[in-house]
C-alpha cells in the first residue's frame, strides 16, 4: 500500500512540476496577440488622453524612455516629471501621437516581449497649421507585480517620409 501511495504522490507531483514551468507555444502566440493588443490600447490612450499621460500610465516603475538628443530617462518618476514638466503652461502646439504595431514576441518565460511598427506624430498650431511626421518605434515590455503588461523601454526612429525622387540633370 506504501508503494502505491509514494508512487501516486511522486506522478501528482511530476505532473504538477512540469505544468508549472513555461507556457507551451499555443499559450506564447497568445501571449503575443496579448501583447499587440497592450501596444494598441498604449496608442488608443496616447490619441484620446495625449502622449504624455499615456507614456506615464504605461511605464514601468523602472522604465526607461530613449529620446533623441537626450540621455536615457530612467524610471517612472523621471519619465513623469520629464513629461509633466510643460503641464499647465499655455498650449501652443496640438500633438497627437498614435502608432500601430506590426510584430510582437514573447520570452519562452512568458514575463517580457517587444512590439515594433510605425508612428505618425502630428503637429497643429493654433492658427490651423498642421503636419504629420512618421517613424518607427520598438517597446520592449515586462509583466509587472500584477501580471500586466508596462514598458521597460520605448524608442523611435524619425524619417520614415516617402522617398524623394531625385531630378536627373541630364
Amino acid at each position: 500500500m506504501r508503494k502505491t501511495t509514494l508512487f501516486f504522490v511522486i506522478s501528482i507531483s511530476s505532473f504538477l512540476l512540469s505544468s508549472c514551468g513555461k507556457p507551451g507555444k499555443s499559450e506564447i502566440e497568445k501571449m503575443k496577440k496579448e501583447l499587440i493588443n497592450i501596444d494598441i490600447a498604449f496608442s488608443n490612450y496616447s490619441e484620446k488622453n495625449g502622449m504624455n499621460e499615456a507614456f506615464i500610465n504605461y511605464v514601468a516603475d523602472d522604465g526607461v524612455l530613449l529620446r533623441p538628443y537626450s540621455k536615457p530617462i530612467v524610471g517612472k518618476d523621471n519619465v513623469t516629471a520629464l513629461l509633466n514638466k510643460n503641464k499647465g503652461k499655455k498650449k501652443r502646439l496640438n500633438i497627437t501621437l498614435k502608432w500601430e504595431p506590426q510584430y510582437a514576441d514573447i520570452a519562452a518565460s512568458g514575463d517580457l516581449g517587444f512590439t515594433y511598427g510605425i508612428y505618425t506624430l502630428s503637429v497643429s498650431t493654433d492658427d490651423g497649421n498642421s503636419e504629420s511626421e512618421f517613424g518607427t518605434y520598438v517597446t520592449i515590455w515586462k509583466k509587472d507585480k500584477d501580471g500586466n503588461w508596462k514598458y521597460a523601454l520605448d524608442t523611435g526612429n524619425e524619417g520614415l517620409e516617402p522617398r524623394k525622387e531625385k531630378k536627373n540633370n541630364k
